[in-house]
């Protein structure tokens, strides 16, 4: 497992204590796993600790599963939700989904494995997430500091080139503004130039991947904000690697402005 999941803290809650200690025993070896029956404590839990994601049930009696994942939303956006449902509450689930407050719901019961397997997902797109919000905040002190415009363009150019992760950038046209070097690497293009300015979908993805790409965003819809492609890379190979997409929000709503590998 990634070292930087090790350490991340995820909070359980549910009402039933056997469900609390199916789901500690299922995570303990891996993270840091905080437990409670009750909603309320785990508010104060999530505002002492560094909560990284958080499973909720959503029939509980102090209150929805659903509603409380909305308060750890808004108090943490980046913060990952997954939402633990019976089958007469999919609706909420898929409602929590639309509204941005959950980002996976599970069937009662679960598999355990794909439990897992989607916690150390959502946790990798997690470190992602925060980088940015970091690099968001600074940015906005250089911003103070910085007069010259190239010499701010130069500094973010050399801070996402440092990046391990692989990231693209894309302007509202969809054509490819920016990759930096582990982009570069990744999809086995040696230049810049071999990318700048052509089209995210017909340059980098595959057939299976467009349609993928069209049914999220051609009706400008923004649904999960991680999925998988298939990149057609430079030596005419294909990869697979999962992706967390990046947006920005205007009067327009949502809009996609790049994409960062993952795995």
């Amino acid at each position: 497992m990634n070292t930087d999941t090790q350490k991340r803290t995820i909070l359980c809650v549910d009402d039933e204590q056997d469900i609390l200690d199916s789901l500690y025993d299922t995570f303990m070896d891996d993270y840091h796993v905080l437990a409670t029956t009750q909603v309320n404590e785990a508010i104060q839990l999530f505002d002492t600790k560094d909560i990284a994601l958080v499973i909720s049930d959503q029939r509980m009696p102090e209150m929805e599963g659903s509603k409380f994942l909305a308060i750890i939303n808004e108090k943490k956006p980046i913060c990952k939700k997954i939402l633990l449902t019976g089958y007469s509450d999919l609706d909420a689930a898929i409602e929590a989904i639309n509204r941005g407050n959950i980002d996976k719901y599970f069937s009662k019961p679960w598999d355990s494995e794909e439990l897992k397997d989607t916690v150390a997902q959502l946790l990798s797109t997690y470190s992602v997430d925060q980088l940015f919000s970091r690099m968001m905040k600074d940015g906005k002190g250089l911003k103070s500091c910085l007069d010259d415009e190239k010499s701010k363009k130069q500094l973010y150019i050399n801070a996402i080139n440092a990046l391990q992760w692989p990231i693209c950038i894309v302007n509202s046209g969809l054509l490819i503004e920016f990759v930096n070097h582990a982009a570069l690497s990744k999809l086995k293009y040696e230049t810049p130039e071999d990318l700048l300015q052509t089209h995210l979908v017909d340059t980098l993805l595959t057939d299976i991947s467009k349609t993928d790409f069209n049914a999220r965003f051609v009706h400008h819809q923004k649904t999960e904000s991680t999925t998988q492609w298939r990149f057609k890379t430079g030596d005419a190979t294909v990869i697979k690697s999962d992706v967390q997409l990046l947006f920005v929000d205007d009067n327009n709503g949502s809009q996609l402005c790049g994409f960062v590998m993952i795995d």
